[in-house]
């Protein structure tokens, strides 16, 4: 657990307050000397904070090496990077993809520094703990939008591990990548969420503890890209086929797609039959992860897969015309806040100028499926 008891002083607590004292503590693990480099042991270990005027960083040291104290006074004491501890674990991280879909995405999740933490003005005079540890990345949030990889990093990916390396000094976290889920992931991906947190000590997690790390914005988070992979790009949908400039957008308080649709066929089609079908049209082979229901109590809905290597989705639907392949260009899963058309059309209008298709569409109703309303548009 983190640090419960501490020496602090006089003017850490005048700087800080109790309430400040405790949010730095809460972010602290007494394992090894700031100073020394050895392990702290049982005793309660003693507060420093080093202030820069822009920011400031709270550390942990034996009282023997270190005394409690606050210094202002514009001479750093160095901490070699040796003696700071780090850990790190993979795990799955909600968010939102470039293509619209919720999704689980494979996170490297590292606290950089369990005996020190930086300190950021608060805007009111005080400070507070930067949980977040780096300014530069997205802070946490169900509903996180993947954006633009960073620069300064990139991922390698072995057998059993997965690395994170930066370009700024040279440093690199890794953590145990074994799982298939994991492995499978990030090469489809071509990628991992990198997260860090002062927050969280990755041994430590479950459920309720990540949930509200997410919500309260704990985990700054970024994207990185394997050595050598590049952004996937989905396939252009064929532009020989009758239906390849239909575009169909369906929606209800639950969920929500806009995309291509790819072919139609008005044959009385069984699901096997019909996902035979839209496999034989996609002609994918392997990289289709399997097509798994839309909505779990309602499988009528239609249906879902991904290509992994492109990292493009589809849903095959059943209308009362028949059977429609749609190439996903943008998905919502779970609370749409949707509840008129114009509403559905002004999201769709958002995604597809994203994605660069042809936004000046004029929507109608045409064949739904039972529990959704359903677009469409000739572009």
């Amino acid at each position: 657990m983190s640090v419960s008891r501490i020496n602090v002083s006089s003017d850490i607590l005048q700087k800080l307050g109790e309430d400040g004292v405790r949010e730095v503590c809460s972010c602290l693990w007494a394992v090894d000397c700031q100073t020394c480099g050895r392990f702290l042991g049982d005793k309660p270990p003693s507060l420093a904070v080093d202030e820069t005027m822009v920011f400031a960083t709270a550390s942990l040291h034996h009282q023997a090496c270190r005394a409690p104290g606050w210094n202002d006074s514009g001479r750093i004491i160095q901490i070699p990077e040796e003696n700071l501890s780090w850990l790190s674990v993979m795990v799955s991280f909600p968010v939102i993809t470039p293509a619209g879909e919720q999704e689980f995405w494979p996170m490297l999740l590292v606290n950089p520094g369990l005996e020190q933490v930086p300190l950021v003005p608060d805007g009111a005079g005080g400070w507070k703990v930067l949980r977040t540890a780096l300014r530069d990345l997205q802070p946490s949030g169900m509903g996180l939008e993947v954006t633009a990889p960073l620069s300064n990093a990139v991922a390698t990916l072995t057998a059993d591990s997965l690395a994170v390396s930066f370009d700024l000094g040279g440093r690199s976290y890794s953590a145990p990548a074994s799982e298939d889920y994991f492995q499978e992931s990030v090469r489809a991906l071509g990628g991992v969420l990198i997260g860090f947190s002062h927050a969280l000590h990755p041994d430590h997690l479950n459920t309720q503890i990540m949930n509200q790390a997410i919500l309260s914005g704990w985990i700054g988070v970024g994207r990185v890209m394997l050595h050598g992979a590049s952004l996937p790009t989905p396939p252009p949908a064929p532009q020989d086929t009758p239906t390849a400039n239909l575009y169909t957008l369906e929606w209800n308080a639950e969920y929500m797609s806009v995309g291509q649709v790819l072919a139609h066929t008005a044959d009385d089609l069984t699901v096997p039959a019909a996902l035979e079908w839209a496999n034989d049209v996609l002609g994918a082979g392997d990289a289709l992860i399997g097509w798994t229901p839309v909505d779990e109590d309602r499988p009528d809905e239609g249906w879902f897969t991904l290509n992994a290597l492109s990292v493009q989705m589809y849903f095959l639907r059943r209308h009362p015309d028949g059977w429609r392949l749609v190439a996903a260009l943008a998905r919502v899963s779970g609370k749409t806040r949707v509840q008129t058309d114009n509403e559905a059309k002004a999201w769709a209008v958002n995604h597809l100028k994203r994605k660069g298709q042809p936004t000046k569409l004029s929507w109608t109703r045409g064949p739904s499926t039972p529990a959704a309303t359903t677009l469409y548009a000739q572009a």
